[in-house]
This record gives structure tokens, sequence and C-alpha cells, in this order.
């Protein structure tokens, strides 16, 4: 009767330990029935005679506890069409979005999500584009693929870092037609670009 009267009080103790919890209860429950339908109903028999039933949401599987939400899917669909992996798990893990089991992202799970999810590369989307590799345009001009590069770098191809690696891929079609010169400088030529763009605009 004593535990009867201050049964809330020393349950909600703080210094009542988990410990002693569970010994109130066994003294409490004569026993507990549970049955497993659309919900879990459990029927908690007291020692007085008395019951309680009380009905709870059955837990969700595993795979879909762990399923990563559609809005975090499509915002990563979202940053892939315009950032390299890094810089879409940056972006993800500053905008406070996680992983299935509440982890932030890194880039190795992120291809594993985007495999899984079919979610396009950066590269992916902007070879579908049309965009050229550094082997293509190296073909198209006919220099060595490290001199492609080094015009990208000078300013005189245009051209996109599109994984982690600083892998380029270079839209097909340039404003102006880069030719090996010896004896110029990359930078000379790209203000004398620059120039002729700028009168173009003028005419």
């Amino acid at each position: 009767m004593g535990l009867i009267k201050d049964f809330p009080q020393l349950w909600y103790n703080p210094k009542t330990h988990q410990r002693e919890k569970k010994r109130i209860l066994r003294l409490m429950i004569k026993d507990v029935t549970l049955t497993k339908d659309e919900v879990i109903t459990m029927k908690i028999r007291w020692q007085a005679g008395a019951h309680t039933i009380v009905e709870i949401s059955k837990p969700l599987p595993a795979p879909l506890d762990r399923t990563i939400p559609e809005e975090t899917l499509n915002r990563i669909r979202q940053l892939s069409e315009k950032f390299t992996p890094k810089q879409v798990v940056d972006r993800l893990n500053h905008e406070g979005y996680v992983t299935g089991t509440k982890q932030k992202f890194t880039t190795p799970i992120l291809h594993q999500v985007s495999a899984k999810n079919g979610i396009k590369s950066y590269y992916k989307h902007l070879r579908e584009k049309g965009k050229l590799t550094v082997q293509e345009m190296a073909a198209k001009f006919g220099v060595l693929n490290s001199t492609v590069i080094r015009w990208c770098r000078a300013g005189l191809l245009s051209g996109y870092v599109v994984n982690d690696k600083g892998e380029y891929l270079f839209d097909p079609v340039q404003a102006m037609h880069p030719v090996k010169r010896q004896g110029e400088k990359l930078e000379t030529r790209k203000r004398n670009i620059e120039n002729y763009a700028h009168n173009l605009q003028e005419v």
C-alpha cells in the first residue's frame, strides 16, 4: 500500500535507477501477453487482478528503417547535376541531411546510394549533353592530352572539372579554335582571344 501511494514520486525521482524500476515492475505485474497483428497489443495483468491493454505500432523492418527518405534522394539528384561527388557530400552535410542510419554522408556512401537509386553523376550528366573527354578533344585538335589540359587551364578551352580526380569534360564547340604556336605564351593568347570576343560583341 505504501508503494502504491508513493509510486509516482518514487518512479519519477531521478535518483531511482533503472535497475530499481525493473524490480518494482516485477513486484506489480503478474504477466504480459503480446499479440502481433496490424499493431502489437500488450495485455498487462497486474498482481491485484486488474489488467491494462496497450497498443503500439510495429517497428519497421530493418531495411526499411534504414531507407534514405525521398526528400534526401531528390536533393542528391539535384546536386549531382551540377557538382562533383565531394562537393555534393559537403553540401549535404552542411544542409543537415543524413543517411538512413543517421550518419553524415561520405563519398563512398554517396556512390553506394547513387548506384542503388539510379542517380547519375555530374560526369554522366555532362556526357549526355555532348561534352567531350580530354582524349576526344586531343584527337579533335591533333595534340597531346596534356596540351588540352594546359589550354583549358590557360582559358583557351571551356572545360569542367567533373569528379574528385580533377578530370575534365569540354564543350564540343569552342569560341576559338586553339592551335599550337611555338614561342607565344598562353597568357598572351588568352588576352588576344578575350579582345577578339570583345570586338565581336561591339560589332
